[in-house]
């Protein structure tokens, strides 16, 4: 029996997918209001060609189709969770058909009207704007080749190219060439700035580990000589002169503050690999996952937290949560809740008013880590960059050196997703999902 060979992926087909992931998530929390324009724009224009302005054609049925399509997009935000996968496939269906079909056949049918080659061009540059340059060449050519085809097959239609088509082509052309390039420019310039942040971020991890290993050895070396020394100044108290002797409570937190910079200083070696692991975009390694309480997690990230006051320590508020399990990383998973603890006290901050709440639900198919912060909030431009690095609204050591978008790749790293909502000066939201364990899939390693 033959064995299929899986080829591996080309460099540049990964990198085109990439981009246009990026291009997706980008755009994805403005769908509502792309979805709206394209309802409502759709039959309005109809009003305005067939009666205001009245064109040689036009079709309402046609209109009727993109609103139809534009109808789930503006909806996006009200798709259950299980039909969420398929909303991709909706926008580009949608953006098939209303900028790339639906202008070329109209311009077609209206004998290339100046009216309908300044729509077209109109359209060409919305699709400049929403998509990479590769989703954008696909979709204009195979919605241009739908057009040229629905009019050579409609009837009285011969499937003859005007020559005022190649008079127009060039403009069409040079829109989606220059249109791509700044695109292109633009994306590189800000993986240029996120790498050389992460490349920085990266630097001083490694500066810290050397004096985090020294420590972390003299605590070693402690840790076997102390309850020796406690022993012996046990059995020699009586003799140390009165004022100078050490109460029972101090004699405890002696034994313990040894075992706590162990551990604390166990859990900043794991943060420093996670920098740099973030900074290098190399994998996640699930060998060590492991069964881990999500309720201990967020507990200790509590716990370690650095408030600066008080005041601060009262502003993070867990809500009465409900402990799940999950298969994952302890560490990984603090690094998590403390980046959105940290964003969410920035925006309370910079905004003067507001509290950082921290909820775990359970569900039948998943579980979720909200945490929300009444606080600054993001315009939509930020939310659209929030997973980017690119985002004013984040604390700025998250911003630039890319906490977020690593806090992301943990969370697909754990089986799951990590979500952000936010409205300006009103609150910020992050919904960590986490997938029933027994429905979590197992493979070795998942990429940062």
């Amino acid at each position: 029996m033959a064995t299929a060979i899986h080829q591996p992926m080309p460099a540049w087909l990964r990198s085109a997918a990439e981009t246009a992931r990026r291009h997706y998530e980008r755009v994805e929390p403005n769908l509502p209001a792309i979805g709206l324009v394209g309802l409502v724009a759709m039959p309005l224009y109809w009003l305005v060609w067939a009666r205001l302005f009245p064109q040689p054609y036009e079709s309402l049925t046609l209109r009727l189709i993109g609103a139809g399509l534009s109808l789930p997009i503006a909806l996006a935000r009200f798709w259950p969770r299980e039909w969420k996968p398929w909303l991709p496939a909706a926008w580009y269906l949608a953006l098939l058909y209303c900028l790339g079909f639906f202008f070329n056949y109209m311009l077609i049918r209206n004998d290339f009207s100046i009216v309908w080659q300044m729509s077209t061009l109109a359209g060409t540059f919305l699709m400049v704007l929403l998509l990479d340059w590769i989703s954008m060449s696909l979709l204009f050519a195979g919605g241009t080749a739908l057009a040229w085809a629905a009019y050579a097959l409609g009837p009285g239609h011969a499937a003859i190219v005007p020559e005022r088509y190649f008079e127009a082509l060039p403009i069409f052309l040079f829109a989606l060439i220059a249109g791509s390039i700044f695109n292109y420019k633009a994306e590189m310039l800000r993986q240029e700035r996120r790498r050389a942040a992460l490349a920085f971020g990266s630097n001083i991890a490694d500066e810290i580990r050397s004096p985090l290993s020294g420590i972390k050895t003299a605590a070693a070396g402690l840790r076997q000589a102390l309850p020796v020394l406690l022993k012996s100044y046990q059995e020699a108290r009586e003799h140390v002169p009165a004022g100078q002797t050490l109460d029972n409570r101090a004699l405890v937190g002696l034994e313990h503050v040894v075992d706590r910079v162990w551990r604390e200083t166990e859990h900043l070696t794991a943060i420093l690999d996670i920098m740099l692991t973030s900074a290098g975009d190399r994998t996640i390694d699930r060998a060590r996952f492991r069964r881990v309480s999500m309720l201990h997690c967020v507990q200790d990230a509590l716990t370690r937290y650095p408030f600066a006051s008080p005041r601060d320590a009262a502003r993070v508020n867990l809500l009465a949560p409900e402990d799940f399990s999950f298969d994952g990383s302890d560490h990984l998973a603090q690094f998590v809740v403390l980046t959105l603890i940290r964003n969410g006290l920035f925006g309370t901050a910079r905004a003067g008013k507001g509290t950082v709440t921290i909820a775990l639900e359970c569900g039948d198919d998943a579980n979720r880590v909200i945490i929300r912060d009444e606080g600054a909030g993001m315009s939509a431009t930020e939310l659209a960059n929030v997973f980017d690095g690119d985002c004013a609204s984040l604390e700025p050591g998250i911003a630039k050196t890319g906490a977020i978008t690593y806090c992301r790749s943990v969370a697909r790293a754990f089986g799951g997703e990590l979500i952000c909502r936010a409205e300006a000066g009103e609150y910020t939201e992050f919904e960590w999902r986490l997938p029933a364990v027994a429905a979590m899939p197992r493979p070795e390693s998942a990429s940062a």
